[in-house]
């Protein structure tokens, strides 16, 4: 109940994002449990919105976390140890840790690779809701406009 969220998914429709549901508390139990972790890290973390993970997006995520200065990470799920993978959700403190230790930092962008049973997935964070929808509007524009 700390942390709202559009509950539901964020689709396209007719080509532009269409929300499934209204902003509300509680309703994302995932997305929650990670900025509440990501906070203990960096009290400045209010925000998060996560987007689907390819070859593709990474490479163009990559470009723009360079361009902007940004920390950009990955969570290896290969790595996860059996006794937080899984009762459901015990692997956010695992991931964020990993995470942080990993890239020396709390990366603005990051992704999380396959596990089993589980997509891959990308995250942006951020001080509110604006700055999150804004970095995935920019990455959404750049997957568009690449060659190809």
């Amino acid at each position: 109940q700390e942390v709202a969220a559009v509950e539901g998914r964020i689709t396209a429709v007719g080509g532009l994002p269409h929300a499934s549901g209204m902003p509300a508390w509680g309703v994302s139990d995932h997305l929650a449990r990670r900025v509440l972790e990501m906070r203990k890290y960096d009290a400045e973390i209010n925000a998060a919105i996560n987007f689907k993970c390819d070859a593709e997006v990474i490479e163009v995520v990559q470009k723009y976390c360079a361009e902007k200065g940004f920390l950009f990470g990955w969570v290896d799920r290969t790595k996860e140890p059996e006794e937080v993978a899984g009762p459901d959700g015990s692997s956010m403190p695992w991931k964020i840790k990993q995470l942080v230790t990993s890239s020396g930092g709390i990366p603005k962008l990051f992704y999380e690779g396959e596990g089993w049973g589980k997509e891959p997935l990308f995250v942006a964070i951020g001080s509110d809701a604006v700055e999150v929808a804004g970095i995935a509007i920019e990455i959404a524009q750049r997957y568009q406009q690449r060659p190809g």
